[in-house]
């Protein structure tokens, strides 16, 4: 009797198991003829991308099988979201973000091959807050936001280290916008037409490396401010900021730039701009042209 009791209870505990197992799975799919009441696997995928990360694991994956409109989503654990060679959008509509990111540490999201747009009045594309982790974006198109494309913000007593590659961040207030303790690499990338700042990074303790990128079209095309220790540093190299109003413009007596082989070119009022202390260190390889000129004896070439 105790052995058949001892046969039940370990069925009992692989059921469960494999029920539960049924219940998410490491990949999941969304179509856009799809229905977030299926299990969300390949024959029977999901309509959305947040009713299919409900049924992803930790550390899994959401990809989509076609075109659609995948609605927004929130992230609170490790995911990727791949869009593959589809076109696959997330449009904010009633939301006030396309994606909004709050996971915990140790956690790392990759956002892949999607197109993140404003329908309605949100503010936010990627809005990332208050926690330690790790962020990626490649080859996204974020676009339409009345406040920032993306913004990175983990507050005083966290940091996120934020990659983005391959993308094109265009026609928000702000393009990306970084605050606090972010260590950054952008590569490749273009901040298009942003008419308020193309890419903008304050608070203390802010490290970026930007390479092979491009900015124009806003106001202010790359603005960095920094008055609390410890030092923001920012490093810009082979790379276009060009037709905004300011090019390149510092604040701040812990803001620390570096420019090599950065081509300044038509920045109506000025190149660069440098106030309030900070530093901006040019490798003299740099070219500025056009009706805007440096604000201070800063060499360029």
């Amino acid at each position: 009797m105790k052995s058949f009791r001892f046969i039940l209870t370990l069925t009992a505990v692989f059921v469960l198991a494999v029920t539960a197992a049924q219940g998410q799975n490491a990949r999941t799919w969304v179509s856009g003829a799809g229905s977030d009441s299926n299990p969300c696997t390949r024959l029977s995928p999901c309509l959305t991308f947040q009713g299919a990360y409900a049924k992803t694991t930790v550390g899994g994956e959401i990809d989509a099988l076609d075109d659609g409109e995948f609605g927004t989503v929130t992230i609170t654990n490790s995911i990727t979201i791949d869009g593959g060679s589809h076109l696959a959008a997330i449009s904010s509509g009633v939301s006030s973000y396309g994606i909004y990111v709050a996971a915990p540490a140790g956690s790392t999201i990759t956002l892949r091959n999607l197109s993140i747009r404003n329908s309605a009045s949100a503010k936010f594309g990627v809005r990332a807050l208050n926690q330690v982790y790790t962020l990626h974006i490649e080859h996204c198109v974020i676009s339409g936001f009345s406040g920032d494309g993306i913004f990175v913000g983990p507050g005083q007593a966290a940091a996120i280290n934020f990659y983005l590659d391959d993308s094109i961040i265009r026609d928000n207030e702000t393009g990306v916008n970084l605050v606090g303790g972010v260590t950054a690499n952008i590569s490749n990338s273009h901040l298009l037409g942003n008419y308020e700042v193309g890419f903008d990074g304050s608070g203390y303790g802010l490290n970026l490396a930007m390479t092979n990128s491009e900015i124009s079209g806003s106001l202010y095309g790359f603005s960095f401010y920094a008055v609390d220790a410890p030092t923001s540093t920012a490093s810009i190299a082979n790379s276009v900021v060009a037709n905004n109003q300011y090019g390149v413009l510092a604040r701040g007596a812990d803001a620390a730039v570096t420019l090599s082989n950065v081509s300044l070119f038509n920045n109506t009022t000025a190149g660069i701009s440098i106030f309030d202390g900070a530093v901006v260190t040019s490798f003299q390889n740099n070219a500025n042209t056009g009706t805007g000129t440096p604000s201070n004896s800063t060499v360029l070439r």
